[in-house]
């Protein structure tokens, strides 16, 4: 009896979750082999397998397999996790590569393509083109999140860039978005670094007022 999709996909789950992605990647081969049903998940779950791995080279493989598949596409999830992976290996030419393409491809990136991105530019100091990701952003019709405000201000902080990162946080603020006890400390950092203790004490102050709880960092150094 041939088994269906739901069935594969399970198998494929139960192989991924047990740390074993390199039978997870044979098992797809006997699959497309012997020509069993699968789908968009079968392959988002190999892909994300690879990736929590770090074998990017792989899940550019079979992500290469799909686009040439006329049933099965990639979509946005997929992008997502090697474009995340590539980011946090630094490997922002070939994250932004895959960005291209994706867009080529006609699949919309989301909040959390825009997050990795982001976060990669600003782990490898190109603060300045992590801030006009916003703008771009903004003209596709998706808002940044907590997290990436919070990577630019860090990024900038640590570049003792305080003005510039204090501007981008009222930016958030103004927007709604409720900063956290990260936020803050990226913040009180760059100022303390700068010297500028009467904007440290306030920003303690604001942390306080906004009902923003200490963290264990905050507490420690500033406390």
């Amino acid at each position: 009896m041939e088994p269906n999709v739901v069935t594969i996909n399970t198998l494929v789950h139960g192989v991924c979750r047990g740390d074993k992605i390199i039978l997870a990647v044979n098992l797809l081969r006997k699959i497309e082999e012997k020509e069993f049903p699968c789908d968009g998940e079968t392959y988002n779950t190999i892909i994300e397998g690879l990736c929590s791995v770090g074998n990017i080279q792989q899940a550019l493989g079979v992500l290469s397999e799909m686009n040439q598949n006329e049933k099965i596409k990639p979509d946005v999830f997929i992008y997502n996790a090697i474009i995340d992976t590539l980011c946090k290996k630094t490997c922002i030419g070939e994250a932004f590569q895959l960005f291209q393409d994706m867009i080529n491809s006609s699949i919309e990136p989301d909040v959390v393509t825009y997050n990795s991105l982001v976060h990669g530019l600003c782990n490898s100091g190109r603060w300045k083109e992590a801030s006009s990701f916003i703008t771009d952003m903004e003209n596709r019709g998706i808002f940044p999140d907590l997290r990436l405000f919070t990577s630019l201000i860090d990024a900038l902080c640590k570049k003792i860039k305080v003005e510039e990162a204090l501007a981008m946080f009222e930016k958030m603020t103004e927007r709604g978005i409720q900063p956290d006890a990260v936020t803050f400390n990226s913040l009180i950092y760059g100022f303390r670094k700068s010297g500028n203790w009467d904007e440290v004490r306030r920003l303690l102050r604001n942390m306080n007022d906004c009902g923003t709880s200490p963290d264990t960092f905050t507490s420690k150094h500033y406390g």
